[in-house]
């Protein structure tokens, strides 16, 4: 038989039972392996191992993390320096921009203009040369186009028949000299002939 005293133990034994199991589940469930090891060195050597992974992982995040807080400061800075740039250009003229990009001094600048106001000026020239009907016919549909082609056609066509009429005419012309001449020359010859 068990003596009060027994029971008492037993009672306070199950107790800490019950806490060691409570304590082992709530440990493994935050990741630890075990609450009570073997062999305690080994498991210090894991936890070290552990550590120091995870203290390298906590540089690398911090070294990433400046490494970003880097690059978007410089991100900023180069952002406001184009929006400067960008600000600054809309107030210039064009031939100031492309003077900007290409690095031109400002006599090569003054030297473009003259030279684009010299082709302005030969462009104009040019327009007024076109008449207004070669321009209305550059301007209107490609419907234009067939009827075009064919008056094209049709003016090579009377070209060539031009070539012809005026080729027969120089034909006639010759036999009729050549016509001429023979006669001529009968008329030349039966005179001889009346007058011996």
């Amino acid at each position: 038989r068990w003596g009060q005293s027994d029971r008492v133990l037993r009672a306070e034994l199950c107790q800490e039972q019950e806490a060691l199991g409570l304590a082992r589940t709530e440990m493994q469930s935050i990741g630890c392996s075990s609450f009570l090891e073997d062999d305690p060195e080994e498991t210090l050597r894991q936890c070290l191992s552990e550590c120091q992974q995870m203290a390298e992982e906590a540089t690398e995040y911090d070294e990433s993390r400046r490494a970003c807080e880097e690059l978007s400061v410089h991100l900023g800075r180069r952002i406001s320096s184009l929006e400067q740039e960008r600000s600054a250009a809309r107030g210039c003229s064009p031939a100031q921009r492309v003077a900007r990009k290409v690095k031109l001094t400002a006599e090569d600048v003054h030297l473009l203009r003259g030279d684009v106001k010299v082709l302005s000026a030969k462009v104009a020239l040019l327009k007024e040369e076109v008449g207004d009907e070669a321009r209305a016919l550059w301007l209107s549909s490609e419907t234009e186009l067939p009827r075009l082609r064919m008056r094209e056609r049709e003016r090579r066509k009377l070209q060539s028949m031009i070539s012809q009429a005026r080729w027969d005419r120089d034909q006639l012309k010759r036999e009729y000299e050549r016509v001429l001449r023979g006669l001529q020359e009968q008329e030349e010859s039966l005179r001889v002939n009346e007058c011996a």
